[in-house]
């Protein structure tokens, strides 16, 4: 973990440069799914040491929405970077280089944040004067921070284009609603589907327990590098940009990485076809699932 580990401290003054602000991963659904079915996955030894953290009557799906909300405070903007990562399009994978931010910050992305969080958790000396930090300026908690993170890298657009800022500057039109490309990831996909999160982690409980392979197969994967590198080369680069119609490359065959003869980013209103609501629809419960599951193994594995 040391290779991303940052000092607190540090960590919190990285905005202070500047950099894009595309913040708001999930919609507050996706990441309540994501909070719920992670809880649902505790470990017996992990719960208690879990709920130590929060206070009395609170939840991991209450805590996993407090960063987005505190990102957009004026306190709380240095935090901005800590969502995302921005990667050039040519790269094929995420590269380290691409959690520095414009300003040349180094260290300030979800990635980094991810490794920091963890770091302080596993340190209960650094929890406990993180927790004081957070009590005295309304800050997030450490836990909060990293159910919110582990959250945000499975939503593809926050390892996306930096030439776009992760689709925050494509305007396109889903179901009838204007909304950027990011929106229809973050909200507009899951709220068109189901937007009662305890019912819509239900659902996707059962098809967790139902077929033990898919937490088997996420939990072979556990660096967020590896996260990141999923949410950008096997959806961002095959699958978000696809606006045709008909047959689709769906993690296949060459990326669809914009509409032909257009740039980054795409000018213009793009009105997305009527299948992509339901095509994607189940990227976007893979995804969540994967958040839930990593995000449970990786709280068990801390407080084990």
């Amino acid at each position: 973990m040391a290779n991303f580990s940052v000092p607190f401290l540090a960590l919190c003054a990285c905005l202070l440069f500047g950099g894009p602000l595309y913040v708001s991963a999930w919609g507050q659904e996706g990441h309540q799914v994501i909070a719920q079915l992670a809880d649902n996955m505790l470990s017996d030894v992990a719960r208690p040491q879990v709920y130590a953290l929060m206070d009395p009557g609170q939840t991991l799906v209450e805590i996993s929405t407090w960063p987005d909300d505190y990102s957009h405070s004026s306190q709380g903007s240095w935090s901005g970077c800590l969502h995302y990562a921005n990667i050039p399009q040519p790269e094929p994978l995420y590269n380290k280089s691409d959690c520095t931010t414009v300003d040349g910050v180094p260290n300030c992305c979800v990635i980094a944040s991810i490794y920091n969080y963890t770091a302080i958790l596993e340190n209960g000396t650094s929890t406990a004067e993180a927790m004081e930090v957070a009590s005295l300026t309304g800050e997030p908690t450490p836990l909060s921070f990293l159910v919110h993170f582990v959250g945000d890298i499975h939503q593809p657009l926050h390892a996306g284009f930096d030439c776009d800022e992760g689709g925050t500057k494509v305007d396109v039109v889903l179901k009838g609603y204007s909304q950027s490309l990011h929106s229809a990831w973050d909200s507009g996909i899951i709220d068109n589907y189901n937007k009662n999160y305890a019912s819509f982690a239900k659902e996707l409980q059962g098809t967790i327990d139902s077929n033990p392979k898919i937490s088997k197969m996420y939990t072979l994967y556990m660096k967020p590098e590896i996260w990141a590198d999923e949410s950008y080369n096997n959806y961002v680069r095959h699958v978000v940009y696809d606006f045709s119609t008909g047959l689709h490359n769906n993690h296949t065959g060459n990326p669809v990485i914009y509409p032909a003869g257009q740039g980054c980013p795409i000018k213009g209103v793009q009105t997305l076809p009527n299948d992509y609501q339901t095509r994607n629809i189940e990227a976007v419960k893979q995804r969540l699932m994967a958040g839930g599951i990593r995000l449970a193994t990786l709280l068990n594995s801390i407080f084990q």
